[in-house]
């Protein structure tokens, strides 16, 4: 069963991929919309299915993505919800200010040996005034439920592992820090150009190209792992990635209920969190990826911003449902 009976192989001697598909790569969506339905979902509740007075400050975003009417919108949201989230009082948006990531979180993720911050988006989108519905929001199919950079990545699987797989995370990842490896990685030109420049060497002069081969290292192996992920092991990443509920102790930042919102006419449905991963949790992709962001400069002369041709790179665990997303009116 997998490799996890193997002897354990350290970094430097792993052969480093040098084939970057676009699987590889993942493209962050534009969340401002996802993000103002958010408050849609709160203001449709909180006015029980009716447009506040002088109207929906979203009335134009809706108009221009969704094929019903705010209106109709806002009586839908209201409508599917109204008889499951009984007693909610009042809901609104959860800020980033207002969790904690738990010390548990910290210590899994290796922040400190890293010198890395945790980021401290919470799973929880909106909370009812007495934090009995905790709810992360989704979008229909084609969700993501985590697109974490590397010490997010390590608490992750770390929480989700057990047995063998705890070993085999903790060795792994005990090593990434021993070989000196960065959570990220300055670089000229793309990752897949790096990498196959570097092919068939385990060491560079350059020490963000060192970076890039080392966390190419442990990608390799983790999509081994992620490939044939099964059984309590991919219920265990699922949940947490869903949840949050080591990264935030179970407080408002971990989520209990997932919220799938139809992007054409607004209904809603409403799962708890065991229930989602349970009835979704076989559409999901688990496997990790390179982002990267091109690095800018502005020309003090004109101020204009311009590309060095750099790129900082990072490696991430990316759960995606990979089943294609539905039309909305904004894509037709």
């Amino acid at each position: 069963m997998l490799f996890v009976n193997e002897k354990y192989t350290p970094i430097h001697k792993i052969i480093n991929e040098t084939k970057v598909t676009d699987e590889d790569k993942v493209y962050e969506a534009d969340n401002s919309w996802g993000e103002k339905f958010e408050s849609i979902i709160c203001d449709a509740m909180n006015n029980k299915g009716k447009l506040p007075k002088g109207g929906s400050a979203y009335a134009s975003d809706i108009e221009a993505n969704m094929t019903a009417t705010p209106e109709e919108v806002y009586a839908n949201v209201y409508n599917s919800l109204k008889t499951k989230l009984k007693g909610f009082g009042e809901l609104h948006k959860l800020a980033n200010s207002d969790v904690e990531v738990s010390d548990e979180w910290r210590e899994l993720g290796m922040y400190d040996e890293f010198k890395a911050t945790p980021n401290k988006t919470p799973k929880t989108d909106i909370i009812s005034g007495n934090s009995k519905y905790k709810i992360s929001i989704k979008s229909g199919i084609g969700a993501r439920l985590m697109s974490g950079a590397i010490c997010e990545t390590i608490a992750t699987l770390r929480a989700a592992a057990e047995g063998e797989y705890k070993k085999l995370f903790d060795d792994l990842f005990t090593d990434l820090l021993s070989s000196g490896a960065k959570t990220r990685a300055r670089i000229h030109g793309s990752t897949s150009a790096i990498l196959k420049k570097l092919k068939g060497k385990d060491q560079s002069d350059d020490e963000d190209e060192n970076a890039i081969l080392r966390i190419n290292a442990v990608k390799s192996k983790l999509d081994e792992v992620m490939k044939k992920a099964e059984g309590k092991l991919r219920e265990n990443i699922l949940m947490e990635a869903t949840t949050g509920d080591v990264k935030f102790g179970k407080g408002d930042g971990a989520a209990n209920y997932v919220l799938i919102w139809n992007p054409n006419d607004g209904t809603c449905e409403l799962y708890n969190a065991k229930d989602y991963v349970d009835k979704f949790g076989s559409h999901y992709a688990i496997r990790t990826a390179y982002k990267s962001s091109s690095v800018k400069l502005r020309d003090p002369e004109t101020g204009e911003e311009y590309k060095t041709g750099d790129y900082d790179t990072w490696m991430v665990l990316s759960i995606v449902d990979t089943t294609p997303a539905p039309k909305t009116k904004k894509s037709k």
